[in-house]
């Protein structure tokens, strides 16, 4: 729900862009190219180059577990970007990004060999020292710089940012509400939640799952233990079955009995040696 909150707010922000009410963090992202920009960009909250409130912070976490920004070396962005640091903190100036330099690959030549300070200057107009343009290059890590060399020397392709979509469907579209964002939210955090089962096998009535979902946050056990009883009820307990679906890892039999697959039904409920424990 909060998640869903949060999203919101961004999606109100980028609509709503003239609003006196999201006149303070219009000022705070337009430092860095704008929010439409940022939420694009393969950024980390704690390198931006601007100080945001913990509240901006939180509402860009939530918008990194919906986006999917596939990588292609060709598209890496040079301004927010968590690899590309200077002094531990990513990298922003204004007018080079008011002159169009958004990617890697626009400081670069078909080669992918970094211009001249004198070409990057006369091409784009430029106003800045040689040793600030060579400390930018400098800031881009050699292994992505080999990437985008063998990219551009193999392929054509133009660098685009890309769209602010959320399971193939666009953040401004009108089916982007309150319920398809939440239900995108929990099927990133519940493995299992898109196949609606979620109920464990020994909750068989309704008493039984109110007690189960709510009251054990009350009983006086360990967080551990708490914490152990969340992912069993959510499905979402790390045993072998549910790290083959969600990882494709090569599992094992049970490690109780080594006679069944381990799932959690059967390594909880099931298993012979489990049933014996609970009988101690």
């Amino acid at each position: 729900m909060v998640g869903t909150f949060r999203l919101n707010w961004i999606k109100s922000c980028l609509s709503q862009s003239n609003s006196m009410w999201f006149h303070i963090p219009r000022s705070l992202f337009k430092q860095i190219g704008g929010l439409d920009f940022v939420l694009k960009c393969d950024f980390d909250v704690n390198r931006i180059p601007t100080k945001l409130s913990d509240f901006h912070k939180q509402a860009l976490l939530s918008s990194k577990m919906v986006f999917t920004h596939n990588f292609s070396p060709h598209n890496s962005n040079v301004w927010n970007n968590r690899v590309i640091t200077i002094n531990r903190k990513s990298v922003f100036i204004g007018n080079w990004f008011e002159q169009d330099i958004i990617f890697v690959t626009d400081l670069m030549d078909c080669n992918g060999s970094f211009f001249s300070y004198a070409d990057i200057v006369e091409k784009y107009n430029l106003n800045c020292s040689q040793r600030y343009f060579n400390k930018i290059c400098k800031a881009i890590p050699l292994p992505l710089i080999h990437l985008i060399q063998n990219f551009l020397i193999y392929n054509n392709s133009l660098s685009i940012l890309p769209n602010l979509l959320i399971d193939e469907c666009n953040l401004m579209d009108k089916k982007c509400n309150n319920k398809f964002i939440s239900y995108v939210l929990k099927s990133r955090i519940f493995h299992d939640y898109c196949r609606g089962i979620r109920q464990s096998p020994i909750l068989v009535n309704s008493v039984t799952l109110n007690k189960a979902y709510s009251k054990f946050i009350k009983w006086p056990i360990l967080p551990k233990v708490k914490e152990t009883h969340f992912k069993i009820l959510n499905k979402i307990y790390p045993v072998s079955d549910f790290l083959k679906k969600r990882f494709k890892f090569e599992v094992d039999l049970c490690s109780f009995c080594n006679n069944e697959d381990e799932t959690l039904e059967h390594l909880f409920f099931l298993c012979p040696v489990s049933q014996f424990f609970g009988q101690i």
